[in-house]
């Protein structure tokens, strides 16, 4: 019974931060991705919501365009409560996912709800509605069969499941590479043991399944071009540091805690058992990518979970660990829906966090553009002004490293805006009256020479004197 306490303790804080109502700044332009091909009937092969893109005839792969286009057809149908419905069902998948993983991988009766309590808070960030959930559940997908497979020989038909869910994976979230990567390390480990102990390898079935999920990820509408989206995440050095959720974990992050504290743990157990290859392998993965961006905390610090356990062992309730997680959820829920549970609406946060007025003034009066506007503004401006193309948004690897610096300069220090030839070319800007408390440099200077169109608690919209 305590076991099931904890185990649905777990499920109810996960459900307690899924169920908060608050609309990332990248969902509004996934959103506008979902229009865009509804619209179309097709998926877009150029940027066709910035300013750059449409001047310029950049390429651009949509590389989340299934995920973009439930989103859209939810949005349609439900509104922004549709929405953070989504964003809660598929945080309820992620949670319960890695809950059946740890809690169906120990032999302790302990051992997985203990787990699965730390390395949750690590996930926390990841409840929004973003494509990303499909690359938890991928991971774990990718782990169950790895610990399969180098156990004790098993038979292709046995795994042959992982090849669809790479297929699907590939159309909603541009990190199936990470499961690819597991599987790459995975039969790296597998030929090594094969030297050693040819009777108990699987090294054959690892031989046709990693090229198998390798190529189910070239059925996407982009083919191999996807690929070319992963490595310009992949080459992004400015971004890291310029991007709050790309930067590397800080410890003033609670998220990050779990990652260190177990990592340090799962560290003195690969010392003491003498570095077995499979779990440092796995280690050493989850905590260069962890530690390249907060971001992947959550890899990390699932890897290194995945060290500390023991597979194999026989589990007295292996359905404790999905049902009374998902009943967590569901109680959350039905406590959400009742009103017991007091929070404020919707469209009343969403007029605190972005220009809505500001929006419904530019609609109303049409001033000439260009546009330029703030990194997490724009998004929502794709969105709700679709006919005035954005300076900058949440898809870092459109812009690149050069223009996302200068971005930055020109919003932060007094005299960056004279050397953004994107900015010198605007007529129309739309800015958050306060970040952190203090007035944008950026908005400073510009009440000296440009004038004021509009104002309120959220947003300043000027206009570029003639």
């Amino acid at each position: 019974m305590w076991r099931k306490v904890v185990w649905l303790g777990v499920g109810l804080l996960a459900a307690g931060v899924a169920v908060q109502p608050r609309i990332a700044e990248d969902t509004w332009w996934h959103l506008a991705v979902g229009r865009w091909i509804a619209d179309h009937g097709t998926i877009p092969e150029t940027d066709p919501f910035s300013l750059r893109g449409q001047t310029e005839n950049i390429p651009w792969r949509a590389y989340s365009w299934l995920f973009e286009t439930l989103l859209f057809q939810v949005f349609q149908r439900f509104g922004l409560d549709g929405a953070l419905m989504l964003r809660f069902l598929l945080s309820a998948a992620s949670a319960v996912s890695v809950c059946a993983y740890l809690g169906n991988r120990t032999r302790g009766f302990w051992t997985g709800p203990v787990l699965a309590a730390i390395v949750m808070p690590a996930f926390w960030p990841l409840f929004t509605e973003r494509p990303w959930h499909m690359t938890i559940i991928g991971v774990v997908a990718t782990l169950r069969v790895l610990d399969q497979l180098l156990t004790r020989p098993t038979s292709l038909r046995r795994v042959i499941w992982l090849v669809p869910v790479y297929a699907l994976w590939a159309n909603i979230h541009i990190q199936f590479v990470l499961g690819l990567g597991l599987l790459g390390a995975g039969l790296g480990v597998a030929l090594v043991r094969h030297r050693r102990q040819p009777a108990v390898s699987s090294v054959g079935t690892l031989l046709i399944l990693w090229p198998l999920c390798a190529l189910a990820t070239l059925a996407n509408p982009y083919h191999v071009n996807l690929y070319r989206v992963v490595w310009e995440y992949a080459t992004q050095t400015g971004a890291l540091s310029l991007i709050d959720e790309l930067a590397p974990p800080r410890l003033r992050d609670w998220w990050t805690w779990p990652l260190i504290f177990l990592g340090f743990l799962a560290a003195l157990k690969l010392l003491r058992d003498g570095f077995p290859l499979w779990e440092t392998t796995l280690l050493a993965i989850g905590l260069f990518f962890a530690l390249r961006m907060q971001r992947d905390a959550w890899f990390g610090t699932l890897l290194a979970a995945r060290t500390l356990l023991r597979p194999g062992g026989a589990i007295p309730q292996p359905w404790t660990p999905i049902v009374w997680p998902a009943l967590g959820f569901v109680l959350v829920r039905l406590l959400w829906a009742s009103g017991l549970a007091a929070h404020q609406p919707i469209d009343d946060i969403v007029r605190r966090e972005y220009p809505v007025e500001a929006v419904t003034w530019v609609k109303a009066n049409r001033p000439p553009g260009p546009l330029f506007n703030t990194f997490d503004w724009g998004g929502y401006l794709i969105w709700e002004l679709p006919e005035y193309p954005v300076s900058m948004d949440g898809r870092s690897n459109l812009y690149g490293d050069e223009q996302l610096s200068q971005h930055v300069r020109t919003l932060t220090t007094p005299d960056g805006w004279q050397t953004d030839s994107v900015f010198q070319n605007s007529r129309l800007v739309i800015l958050p009256v306060m970040t952190n408390g203090k007035e944008l440099p950026l908005v400073t200077e510009l009440r000296k020479t440009w004038q004021v169109a509009y104002e309120d608690a959220a947003a300043i919209v000027f206009v570029k004197n003639e």
